[in-house]
C-alpha cells in the first residue's frame, strides 16, 4: 500500500470518529450521578427525621448546672439517643433496654429515668462529659405500663413503677432504695399512675384501671372518676386537682378531685390548655 493510500485511510478513519462524537448527545446534567452540595445552602438533616429506628417514648432534659434543655428519645430497640434542638446528638446513642423504651421521665438535676417492655427501670445521668446508667429495678415477663413521682406524707418523694403483673414498686429518688407502699396489687395490667397535687390535701395519687380512676388516700384506692371506655392517657394539670383522661373511645375528659364527675368531656381531635381555660 503506497504512503497517499494510508494517509487517506487514516483522514477518513478519523472523520468517521469525529462524526460519531457529534451524533451522540451528551448526557444531561441531572443524569450524573453525582450530586453537589454547596456549602452555603445546605442544611444538616434533623437526627430525628433521619432515625432507623421507630421513636417509642419522647422527654425533655435539663442538665444539672446549665440552662440548656434537650428531647429525649427512646426506640423500639431499646436505644436511648439526647438531641439538640437543631437535632444533633449530645452524646453517643446508649442501648439500655433489650425491648422498646416506652417511657421516659426527667427528674431534677438531669437525672432521666427509663422503662421498657423488657421490664426494666434504669436511671440515666452525666457524669464527666458521658452518660451512665444504672438499674432499679427489674421484673421479668413482664412490662412497665406507667412511671410517675409521689410524695406521702411524711415520707421522702419517691419514683413509682407500675408493671403488667399489678405490682406496683417504690423508690426514693436519689438512693433509689425500696420503699413499702401499701397499694396492693393492682387488676389491670395496663394500669397507670399519675402523682398530682390538691388544693386541700397535698400530693396524692391516681391510679387508673380499665375505666376507672382511683384516688389513693394512702392506705386503700377509692374511686373517684368512670369513663365510657378503658383508659389510655392520666395526665394532671399545673391547677391544682385537675387532671385529664383520655380513654379508647377518641374522649377527653377533664376531672377535678372536688368533684366526681368530669367538668368537660368531648371528642379527641385536639387539646390546648392556657392558664384558666381548656380547650
Amino acid at each position: 500500500m503506497s504512503r497517499l493510500s494510508s494517509l487517506c485511510l487514516a483522514r477518513a478513519a478519523a472523520l468517521s470518529a469525529q462524526t460519531s462524537r457529534e451524533k451522540t448527545a451528551a448526557p444531561p446534567f441531572t443524569a450524573v450521578p453525582v450530586t453537589p452540595l454547596w456549602s452555603d445552602r445546605v442544611t444538616p438533616t434533623p437526627a430525628w427525621t433521619n432515625s432507623p429506628t421507630e421513636v417509642t417514648s419522647l422527654g425533655i432534659l435539663s442538665p444539672a448546672g446549665t440552662r440548656s434543655s434537650y428531647v429525649a428519645t427512646g426506640d423500639n430497640v431499646g436505644t436511648l439517643r439526647i438531641l439538640r434542638y437543631d437535632g444533633r446528638l449530645v452524646h453517643v446513642p446508649l442501648s439500655l433496654h433489650s425491648g422498646a423504651i416506652t417511657h421516659l421521665l426527667a427528674l431534677e438535676g438531669g437525672l432521666l429515668i427509663t422503662a421498657g417492655t423488657d421490664g426494666r427501670v434504669m436511671a440515666v445521668e452525666e457524669e464527666n462529659g458521658q452518660l451512665t446508667r444504672r438499674v432499679i429495678a427489674h421484673r421479668k415477663q413482664t412490662w412497665v405500663s406507667s412511671l410517675t413521682t409521689y410524695r406521702p406524707d411524711g415520707s421522702p418523694r419517691l419514683l413509682l413503677a407500675a408493671f403488667s403483673d399489678g405490682t406496683v414498686e417504690a423508690f426514693d429518688v436519689g438512693r433509689f432504695q425500696p420503699h413499702h407502699l401499701p397499694l396492693g396489687e393492682l387488676q389491670d395490667s395496663s394500669a397507670l399512675l399519675c402523682g398530682i397535687n390538691s388544693a386541700d390535701a397535698g400530693p396524692q395519687l391516681l391510679v387508673s384501671m380499665h375505666e376507672t380512676v382511683y384516688r389513693f388516700d394512702g392506705l386503700s384506692l377509692i374511686p373517684h372518676s368512670r369513663h365510657s371506655s378503658r383508659i389510655r392517657a392520666l395526665l394532671a394539670l399545673p391547677e391544682l386537682g385537675r387532671y385529664v383522661v383520655g380513654d379508647e373511645g377518641s374522649n377527653i375528659s377533664l376531672c377535678d378531685l372536688e368533684t366526681a364527675q368530669p367538668l368537660h368531656r368531648g371528642g379527641m381531635t385536639q387539646a390546648r390548655w392556657e392558664k384558666s381555660r381548656y380547650r
